[in-house]
């Protein structure tokens, strides 16, 4: 049965909010705080809370917020809801209670006083531990979603709900202000996911906010990948830890604080010399794990992230070829997992994982799949990539393969009237392995449609904020792709095939049911190409849409980073950094929310030469990225090294 939230202050301060400007909706005491949280990023540990009822009437109780949050779910959501009803309303208490443990309304308990954040009846919201307890779906709808927040034009609220009218369609009553849950539970029982629900009732100018894209360690900061050479675990102890340029190095706090200009910071001339590292590696030692993962923030050198799996008897493992890495949660803890596709010679392919162990670094890897006698045949000649994320809404991380035959381009217009042939597309098919949080299930075709795979990048993202993630391609455009062709034909390359001129982008958008919508267009961009760009995707401007971000050659030494940010059902171009003395050739780029903001960064990885590779840190503001910590690692090797 739906419980009420009952209105009191809360109510007031709702309405204020549809005809006041944005700023704090309630008045608080001069001067005054009580539990006093800052961040809006990270949940306060604790909440204070007047009780009404119960042996603790008229005083106040220090609550662990994990369990209000939970308490309070289980008295004003019913057990009975649907789990993604469940998780929206999780949201909603937990940024409610949290909006107060930063906004104190300088109320003090009655018996002995004490300031208290919120009240346990339905002034606030109902917290009554003695007598409400929590179903196991409703603690893991709290477990699920503790890291989101919401915001309205920007600004952390105090989310509102109420029980709504039976019978009243999904998002029929929505008012952009409260979660109506009556209807809302029609939301769950259509397919919508939790965070296509807030949308629906918290819209428009709203924002989700989930801290910590690529995050190993569960700290909520990311993290990026970088993929070494070498077959085996280090040998002998760690590789030197990284130093922040032209001084020791830097202690967690320092490196945090450091926030040079865009100019200064990112070019390298300015650069001081290298600075020897502090904790050199042990005599014998050498560098040949075969990936590991940075966290600037803490100026963590690179980790072992797994040793050689094995595969079936019988099955041979020479010679291997990795072909894609990637970050996922694939066993629910809330931490990144590395991937792995390799293909095994003529045997087929494979599928290792490495699980965070949560410390800074990883299990040994396991193989989850392999493509030996699971009936889907990959021969060796088809272009395969790998991607991870969530496609089927669940929480967990998947992990999926595109493949297909390698096309041709479109050859131009010869001469003498003769026509152009338009390219060769192939059919590409991409499969769903499912993960069970200890392997993957066999694969499942997710999507299909004409692709040339080998003249393409994809990548797994939500772009279009329904809480799955949908395909987004990254394929090369030819001049006669253009809906206006040039006026003046482009040279051609050998036996007259037409050379690409720029890079279209395309997403198979994720839905309610099983498998991806059609590949569709959703910008083409003309000014620079698939070879000389390097992307990623990541949610740059913190709405819960991901967005597309890129590096891209400017003039004869500089470059550019351009960000096309989502809308939901296209892409809108904005430049967001640029430097007339950076080398985009000399650069390669990775994604992580790495001050753990919500919103999407990058690190650069420059080469140095023989002075090793600078690790540049990018923080995005939501409109740009700022330059900040820099960080050189003289033992990284730039030319063998693959950021993810």
């Amino acid at each position: 049965m739906l419980r009420r939230l009952a209105a009191g202050s809360s109510a007031l301060a709702l309405l204020l909010l549809l005809v006041a400007p944005p700023g704090p909706r309630v008045a608080l005491a001069a001067g005054g705080t009580c539990t006093g949280w800052t961040s809006e990023y990270v949940p306060p540990p604790t909440i204070r809370v007047l009780r009404t009822v119960g042996p603790a009437k008229g005083t106040f109780q220090v609550v662990p917020f994990r369990k209000y949050v939970i308490t309070v779910l289980a008295a004003e959501f019913g057990p009975s809801s649907p789990v993604e009803a469940l998780r929206a309303g999780a949201v909603a208490v937990k940024d409610y209670g949290w909006y107060y443990a930063m906004h104190w309304r300088g109320n003090s308990a009655p018996r002995g006083g004490g300031c208290y954040d919120v009240q346990d009846n339905t002034w606030d919201q109902v917290y009554w531990p003695e007598h409400d307890r929590a179903s196991d779906l409703q603690v893991q709808a709290v477990l699920d979603t503790w890291r989101v927040s919401v915001r309205k034009d920007g600004r952390f609220v105090p989310t509102g709900y109420r029980p709504g009218t039976a019978g009243k369609a999904c998002g029929a009553d929505a008012d952009g202000w409260r979660l109506y849950q009556a209807s809302a539970y029609r939301c769950a029982l259509q397919g919508m996911l939790y965070p296509e629900i807030l949308r629906t009732y918290y819209r428009p100018h709203f924002q989700i906010v989930v801290p910590g894209v690529h995050d190993p360690n569960g700290d909520g900061l990311g993290s990026i990948g970088i993929a070494l050479p070498g077959t085996g675990p280090l040998a002998g102890g760690s590789v030197p830890a990284p130093t922040a340029s032209g001084a020791p190095t830097a202690s967690p706090a320092a490196a945090a604080s450091a926030s040079p200009t865009a100019s200064a910071a990112a070019d390298p001339a300015t650069s001081a010399s290298p600075v020897p590292s502090a904790s050199p590696a042990p005599s014998g030692s050498t560098a040949t794990a075969p990936a590991g993962f940075y966290d600037l923030l803490w100026s963590d050198a690179p980790q072992q992230a797994w040793q050689p799996s094995s595969l079936p008897a019988g099955t041979s493992l020479d010679p291997i070829t990795t072909l894609g890495w990637a970050f996922a949660d694939v066993n629910h803890d809330g931490r990144s997992d590395v991937l792995r596709l390799e293909r095994l010679g003529t045997a087929g392919y494979r599928i290792t994982v490495s699980l965070s162990l949560g410390d800074g670094r990883f299990g040994p890897a396991a193989t989850w799949w392999s493509s030996v006698g699971t009936g889907l045949d990959l021969a060796p000649t088809e272009a395969v990539q790998l991607v991870a994320g969530d496609f089927d809404g669940d929480g967990t991380g998947d992990a999926a393969i595109l493949a297909g035959t390698p096309g041709s381009p479109p050859m131009a217009a010869g001469p003498n009237g003769a026509s152009a042939v338009p390219a060769a597309v192939p059919e590409a098919k991409l499969y769903l392995l499912r993960s069970t949080g200890t392997g993957f299930a066999p694969p499942q075709t997710w999507w299909s449609g004409p692709l040339d795979v080998g003249g393409a990048r994809a990548f797994a993202a939500d772009v279009t904020g329904d809480g799955r993630a949908d395909l987004v391609v990254e394929s090369d455009l030819y001049p006669s792709q253009l809906p206006v062709p040039p006026a003046t034909p482009p040279p051609a390359g050998p036996g007259g095939a037409e050379l690409p001129i720029g890079m279209r982008f395309l997403v198979a958008p994720s839905g309610p049911g099983a498998g991806l919508g059609q590949l569709t267009r959703w910008l083409d961009v003309t000014d620079t190409t698939r070879q000389q760009a390097q992307t990623v995707v990541e949610d740059v401007n913190s709405d819960g849409r991901a967005d597309v971000a890129f590096l891209r050659p400017v003039g004869t030494g500089g470059s550019q980073i351009v960000g096309l940010l989502s809308t939901g059902s296209g892409f809108i171009r904005s430049t967001l950094w640029s430097s007339a003395t950076f080398r985009a050739s000399a650069a390669k780029l990775a994604a992580a929310d790495l001050n753990g903001d919500g919103r999407g960064d990058l690190v650069v990885l420059y080469d140095m030469g023989s002075a090793g590779t600078k690790l540049f840190q990018f923080l995005s503001t939501g409109t740009s990225f700022q330059a900040g910590t820099r960080v050189l690692d003289p033992a990284l090797d730039w030319a063998t090294i693959t950021p993810f």
